[in-house]
């Protein structure tokens, strides 16, 4: 249930986004027109390039422990992110479609806090690379993306360092990014995007015979620098 709510709200964030650029690509097209608009817009820009960028937010993690016949649900965790990444696009000629891809690196302190005294764990730095597709509409690009992440973990017991492995699982997610004014005169054109990203980890087990499955939930700003466009 948590992950087909997680999926809806990827979905709803796409056709929101969809929604909110519509009309302009619909007055582009001969199709009821903006009344804001005081004049005819130029050509859209193509979304075919490279960039690179910030992104920053906070994550959710939600974390199931399992032992034979016994369970836990609901440990969960909250905490900020951020990181650098990049990645290139290309528009398919004559077409909205926009397809791409990205890798990144990202810092972060989603923490599980059962007591601090006692036992304390969190999510902390890794590495992602998605691939994404998107509908260029006007200067507004909504997407889909896909792809596979590894995240460093620590635990403490008390003041003891306790050795955990890292998280490795699929991620997915929705997301809308907004075309902005040129820098100056030059080819570099930077971009703003809200996104979100649903991330299920494989099951690890620390010790033998407790199982822990982790989700997490994560909600983003993305700001890109891109290139020749």
């Amino acid at each position: 249930m948590t992950r087909m709510k997680a999926i809806g709200g990827a979905l709803a964030l796409l056709v929101v986004a969809a929604l909110a650029v519509w009309p302009a690509a619909a007055a582009d097209k001969g199709g009821p027109k903006n009344i804001f608009a005081d004049a005819p817009m130029a050509p859209a820009a193509s979304w075919t390039g490279a960039y690179v960028g910030l992104h920053g937010g906070y994550g959710a993690a939600n974390a199931e422990l399992t032992v034979p016949g016994f369970g836990i649900d609901g440990l969960s965790a909250t905490g900020p992110v951020g990181g650098i990444h990049a990645g290139y696009d290309v528009q398919i000629p004559g077409s909205f479609l926009v397809l791409g891809a990205r890798a990144g690196y990202t810092w972060g302190n989603v923490e599980f806090s059962v007591n601090p005294a006692i036992f304390n764990a969190s999510i902390d730095n890794g590495w992602a690379a998605d691939g994404r597709i998107g509908a260029a509409i006007g200067s507004a690009l909504p997407y889909v993306f896909g792809g596979w992440t590894v995240m460093n973990t620590s635990a403490t017991a008390g003041t003891v360092g306790i050795p955990t492995p890292d998280l490795k699982g699929w991620r997915g997610g929705a997301g809308v990014e907004f075309r902005l004014p040129k820098l100056g005169t030059g080819s570099i054109t930077p971009t703003l995007a809200l996104e979100y990203t649903y991330t299920d980890f494989q099951r690890i087990t620390p010790f033998v015979p407790l199982n822990v499955d982790v989700t997490q939930q994560t909600m983003m700003g993305r700001l890109n620098l891109r290139f020749g466009q």
